[in-house]
C-alpha cells in the first residue's frame, strides 16, 4: 500500500487546530505518515496537538512533531516537512482547514488507477453564512490549462493536490528560501510544468477555511507584495530553462504579482506599481484570465497615468459596490 505523507506546518493555530485535526487523523486511507511542524508558535497549539494524539492513540504512531527553535515562515517550515516525509505521494494540509474524511483515500485509489504524477480535487470555500464549491471544469489539468494562465487557487494550492514525492526530488523542488506570499505558487507551477499526468477527481473536496481573518493571506503589506514579485521572477527563470514558449505566462505572473501596488487602495505605492516589471504591460491586454475592467484600468496607469487608474479604482469600490 502506497504511503502518504500529509505535511502539516502550524503557527499559533488554536482557533481552528482541533476541528482540522481530527479531519486528517480519521482518514479511511490508513498508510499515511503526518508531519506536523511547529514554527515556534506562541499558543497553547502544541498542548492542543498533543491531546489529540493521546485521543487518538494509532495515528500518533504515525505522526512526528517538529518544533522549529525560531520562526521561520511557511516557506521554511514548508521545507522542513517535505525533507522529513517518507511517503511515495506529498499532500499539504493548512491547520485551520479541514477535508473529507474518504479524501486522501479517493486520491490515491485514483493515482493508482491513472498512473498520475498529481491529482487534484476541488475546493467547498467555508465563509461565515455560506458554502461555495469551486471545482475543476476538465478531468485533467495539462499544459493548456498553465498556457491559459490558470493559477488561481484551484490550481496552484497545495493542500487540495497528491503529487508524487518523487516529482519534488527528481526535479530538486523545494520551496523558495524567504518566501512566504505566493510559496505555493512557486512550487506548484514547476510541478504542474513537470507532470507528465495531472487528473483531478469529481465529487471530493478540500474544506477552505474562510473565517480565519488571521491569516498570513488576508492582510497585503508591501513585504508580501515584494515577496510575490521576487516568487514570480524565479519562476520566470525556470519556465525559461524549461520551455521559453512559456514567456507570455511569465509575464502574466510577474504582472500579477504587482497588483496590490494598484489595486489595493490600502497600499500606496503607485509609483512601484509603474516600474517594478513593466517589460510586462506591453502585454496587459494579452492577459486574458484578468477581469477585462482591471486590464483596462491597468492600461490606463501604464499608458496614460497611474493617478488616473487609482482615481478609477477609488471610484470603482467606493461607488460601484455600494
Amino acid at each position: 500500500m502506497n504511503k502518504l505523507s500529509v505535511i502539516i506546518p502550524f503557527y499559533n493555530s488554536s482557533e481552528f487546530l482541533e476541528k482540522s485535526i481530527q479531519s486528517i487523523f480519521q482518514q479511511s486511507y490508513e498508510n499515511i505518515e503526518y508531519i506536523f511542524v511547529n514554527d515556534c508558535s506562541t499558543d497553547n497549539s502544541v498542548e492542543i496537538l498533543e491531546s489529540l494524539f493521546e485521543k487518538f492513540p494509532t495515528r500518533a504512531l504515525q505522526a512526528k512533531l517538529i518544533h522549529h527553535e525560531k520562526n521561520k515562515g511557511s516557506g521554511a517550515a514548508r521545507n522542513t516537512g517535505l525533507l522529513a516525509s517518507n511517503g511515495d505521494f506529498i499532500i499539504f494540509f493548512d491547520s485551520d482547514d479541514w477535508v473529507e474524511l474518504e479524501l486522501y483515500e479517493k486520491m490515491i485509489d485514483k493515482a493508482i488507477e491513472k498512473n498520475a504524477d498529481i491529482v487534484c480535487c476541488g475546493f467547498i470555500m467555508e465563509y461565515d453564512d455560506r458554502s461555495e464549491k469551486l471545482e475543476y471544469e476538465q478531468s485533467y489539468d495539462d499544459k493548456v490549462a498553465i498556457r491559459k494562465m490558470k493559477f488561481d487557487l484551484l490550481y496552484s494550492s497545495l493542500c487540495n493536490k497528491i503529487v508524487r514525492k518523487h516529482l519534488y526530488t527528481n526535479n530538486n523542488i523545494s520551496f523558495y528560501k524567504g518566501i512566504d506570499m505566493w510559496e505555493d505558487v512557486g512550487v506548484m507551477s514547476r510541478l504542474r510544468v513537470l507532470s507528465e499526468n495531472t487528473v483531478v477527481i469529481r465529487n471530493a473536496y478540500y474544506h477552505y477555511n474562510k473565517l480565519n481573518f488571521n491569516s498570513i493571506v488576508s492582510v497585503p503589506t508591501v513585504g508580501k507584495i515584494q515577496q510575490e514579485i521576487k516568487c514570480a521572477e524565479l519562476l520566470k527563470d525556470f519556465f525559461l530553462e524549461r520551455d521559453p514558449t512559456l514567456n507570455l505566462v511569465s509575464d502574466y505572473l510577474r504582472f500579477v504579482s504587482k497588483s496590490d501596488f494598484l489595486f489595493n487602495v490600502k497600499i500606496k505605492e503607485l509609483d512601484l506599481w509603474r516600474s517594478v516589471n513593466n517589460d510586462t504591460h506591453k502585454n496587459i491586454m494579452k492577459f486574458r484570465n484578468i477581469p477585462y475592467n482591471m486590464r483596462l484600468i491597468s492600461w490606463v496607469g501604464a499608458n496614460i497615468s497611474v493617478n488616473l487608474a487609482r482615481a478609477i479604482v477609488l471610484f470603482k469600490n467606493r461607488f460601484l459596490k455600494s
